[in-house]
């Protein structure tokens, strides 16, 4: 696939199709629109990417999650990568 890029997501409009995005590919198709409420607001250490194809259309998204582990006794900054999200084309 050529004319893809990937970036992090901007508070608002981008959100809100990165939300979208996601209930499409876990079947969110009824019921509740807050079910996934978290995705159009800022978390502290949650960083949300998505993938646009050459159009600009929003193809992909995923969220990740910064924390901490600790590893041998020592601290390690760590991620984890969740709500991973692309349009079923």
């Amino acid at each position: 696939m050529t004319g893809v890029s990937v970036r992090e997501l901007t508070i608002g409009d981008e959100l809100a199709s990165a939300l979208k995005l996601t209930k499409v590919a876990f079947g969110y198709q009824t019921g509740d629109p807050s079910t996934l409420p978290e995705i159009t607001n800022p978390l502290d250490g949650r960083v949300v990417y998505g993938a646009f194809d050459s159009a600009g259309r929003l193809i992909g998204a995923m969220h990740d999650v910064c924390h901490e582990q600790w590893w041998g006794g020592r601290r390690v900054i760590a991620a984890d990568i969740s709500a991973v999200a692309v349009l079923p084309e």
